[in-house]
């Protein structure tokens, strides 16, 4: 049988990771002594059931190297957030910059021009400035956000211009954390890795619609400064925190609610809690940034500012336990977004890249993910009742096989699927390549 070479410090990592004892693996997998020694490797078969014990993507397995049990950018956190950082954060970190690495370099193979936005601006530059440099280079669709469908769908619209101008998006869950005693809160809510060839954002998916929609632009401005590193937007709006993350903060509540434009649409007559309401589905963003907004513009004082901020935080806790990105569930292409998942499907589809190294990148289980992202953009997931607790992947649901269908060679990523045992076989369908 095919066996897989991993690093023996990998495999002795994923152990220790999930606090296994050599003896207890070795009575399910007794040939793992000798993958930990790197006397012999394992199957895929057998790979699969270690990374299902450790708790761990497949994918981890297929690193150079073990990741690190520190955070490899920089943290800008308010400081009551900054827990031991867990190893679901550790790895999703992990993988995204090998995600960059790669798309880097298939970025420098085909002479793409550096994005010249990229660490473009300083901290000392004004506000409006950097805002108005974003609005330039991305064009922010009009938004109504008055069901979460519209919210939603903005969110979405806004990810196409983001991802349009040469950013990639990608997004997934973040592990609650018990930052305060009794409460959980979101680990992280973004996070950005600036590169002048493959910038890249992460969204926290479990967040409100409009809060992930402020964190995108937040990140943005991030980019427009060069710097990268972990965020939690919603907290350091209040927090005593670093100058970076208070300007990426007025840069983003600039870019998405320009203070005149507030001005002029503010109603001081009316309740704040209605006001703030209203505005908040007026431009499409949480109700927390129009309080920070007319807190900055003087329209309320510090003492009602913290105390209705404190009111609007648990409220948006409530709406992102319940229902998160308006109760669907992502697909694998919004895991990791379109601009990547097109560069990954031009490079399998024309063999340039094997199955396991792309299972490898989407930190996949299963072949089948693979062609779910690179091949059929539209038969990734079923729908779910609304505000279904799903899985993010459920299952493929196959597409209709056309009357004259082209059998795979047997060197093709396709035909490997088919030959898999206890596999939905794909031989009979092989989606058309996706223009990169």
């Amino acid at each position: 049988m095919e066996r897989v070479t991993v690093p023996p410090e990998l495999i002795r990592w994923a152990r220790q990771r999930a606090g296994l004892s050599l003896d207890e693996l070795a009575a399910r997998l007794p040939k793992f002594p000798e993958w930990e020694t790197g006397a012999a490797s394992p199957t895929l078969r057998q790979l699969e059931e270690l990374a299902q014990r450790s708790h761990l993507w497949l994918g981890f397995f297929f690193l150079p190297w073990a990741p690190a049990g520190e955070l490899e950018i920089a943290d800008y956190r308010a400081q009551q957030d900054r827990l031991e950082p867990s190893m679901n954060l550790l790895e999703m970190v992990h993988l995204c910059r090998l995600r960059q690495q790669w798309y880097r370099e298939q970025a420098l193979l085909r002479r793409m021009k550096p994005l010249k936005f990229i660490g473009s601006k300083r901290p000392e530059d004004p506000v409006v400035e950097v805002a108005q440099a974003i609005r330039a280079t991305v064009n922010f669709p009009s938004r109504d956000c008055s069901n979460p469908k519209d919210a939603a769908q903005a969110l979405e619209a806004m990810i196409d211009e983001v991802e349009a101008a040469g950013i990639l998006v990608m997004r997934g869950g973040s592990v609650p954390v018990a930052i305060v005693p009794g409460t959980e809160n979101p680990e992280f809510r973004g996070m950005v890795l600036s590169d002048s060839h493959a910038p890249l954002i992460y969204l926290d998916a479990s967040d409100t619609v409009a809060s992930q929609i402020f964190t995108l632009v937040h990140e943005l401005a991030h980019l427009w400064l060069g710097a990268s590193g972990i965020s939690n937007p919603r907290e350091t709006l209040v927090a005593d925190v670093r100058a970076m993350e208070s300007f990426c903060n007025r840069v983003a509540a600039e870019a998405l609610v320009p203070l005149s434009a507030f001005r002029d649409a503010w109603d001081r007559h009316a309740p704040l809690a209605s006001e703030c309401a209203r505005l908040a589905s007026a431009f499409c963003i949480s109700d927390l940034i129009i309080l920070r907004r007319a807190y900055d513009a003087n329209f309320i004082d510090g003492e009602t500012f913290h105390a209705a901020y404190q009111r609007a935080v648990q409220s948006a806790d409530r709406v992102a336990h319940i229902t998160g990105v308006a109760g669907k569930p992502l697909t694998p292409l919004q895991r990791v977004g379109k601009r990547f998942a097109d560069a990954l499907a031009a490079a399998v589809q024309t063999h340039k890249m094997d199955e396991h190294e792309a299972m490898a990148l989407l930190g996949a289980s299963m072949p089948e993910e693979v062609w779910c992202v690179c091949g059929s953009h539209d038969h990734c997931i079923e729908a779910e009742p609304e505000g279904a607790a799903a899985p993010a992947y459920t299952h493929l649901a196959v597409p209709p096989v056309p009357a004259v269908a082209r059998q795979p060679t047997a060197a093709s990523p396709a035909a490997a699927v088919a030959r898999r045992p206890r596999r939905r076989s794909r031989a009979a369908h092989r989606p058309a390549a996706r223009p990169s």
